[in-house]
């Protein structure tokens, strides 16, 4: 990871490097992070050499799993997937409203086996976070994996779902439940159009779902804060979410759900 990290740094430029090496902790920056098609901070790999990007994605790969990797990859290529299907709409104050080069690296400190420094890379569901601490991985968090479409057609039989495996086991597991489990697992018969934590680098007692206007970088106004304001009514109208609901989600420390102790072992 440290390697990896210092040959990406020793190929960029000086502009370049100022938007991608910052110093540790710097954690009015660090401790910002966004799902949303916004400004996630650092270097986009619109603005890096060919091989530059190869190094960012090697970076990445360090980060993670190999399945992960395949995973972020597949999400990064939805965005040209999501452009059609939005029929090619611009968007989001800038040239192209979804864009697959809108993905940002930013590394805090100085790679290196000892010492600590960290690094984060994210864009539209994607958000990778390490912290490293002499030589060892100390934090892996916020980790932030979705897609956009859930589903696409391919050539063949099968659909093109990046999170396939997470939705399929979900739903199977509230499926083996017997009515008196789900009764007490489930909090609420209606979901939150989004996140309740939302990008909130911290919790506390009694934090509801934040609008969708407050999960960017920064807050649109104008036509573009009107369209997030319609989308987040839109879908709550559809959803049929209302005060209830979401209070039903509010966090609370207060441990809410069923317990393992009252699931089979299955």
């Amino acid at each position: 990871m440290s390697e990896v990290a210092a040959t990406l740094l020793d190929s960029l430029g000086t502009e370049q490097r100022g938007l991608a090496a910052w110093p540790f902790p710097a954690d009015d920056e660090r401790m910002l992070w966004f799902y949303t098609p916004t400004d996630h901070g650092g270097l986009p790999l619109s603005d890096m050499r060919p091989a530059q990007q190869r190094h960012a994605m090697q970076l990445v790969r360090a980060g993670l799993s190999r399945p992960a990797y395949v995973t972020v990859a597949t999400i990064i290529g939805l965005e040209n997937v999501l452009d059609e299907l939005e029929g090619w709409s611009v968007g989001w104050e800038r040239e192209r409203g979804r864009d697959p080069g809108l993905y940002y690296l930013r590394v805090f400190g100085v790679p290196s086996e000892g010492g600590t420094w960290a690094w984060r890379f994210g864009g539209h569901h994607v958000s990778i976070n390490h912290t490293i601490v002499d030589g060892e991985v100390a934090g892996s968090t916020p980790c932030f994996l979705g897609a956009d479409p859930a589903s696409s057609p391919l050539l063949g039989p099968h659909p093109l779902r990046p999170l396939a495996g997470a939705e399929d086991l979900g739903r199977e597991l509230v499926r083996s439940l017997d009515d008196a489990q789900l009764a007490a697992a489930l909090l609420s018969p209606v979901a939150p159009v989004d996140l309740v934590t939302g990008n909130r680098p911290r919790l506390s007692e009694g934090d509801q779902a934040l609008p969708l206007t407050d999960i960017w970088r920064g807050r649109f106004t104008g036509k573009v804060g009107e369209m997030v304001e319609a989308i987040q009514r839109s879908a709550e109208q559809q959803g049929g979410v209302t005060p209830e609901h979401s209070a039903a989600v509010t966090y609370t420390s207060t441990p809410r759900g069923i317990s393992a102790a009252d699931l089979r072992s299955d």
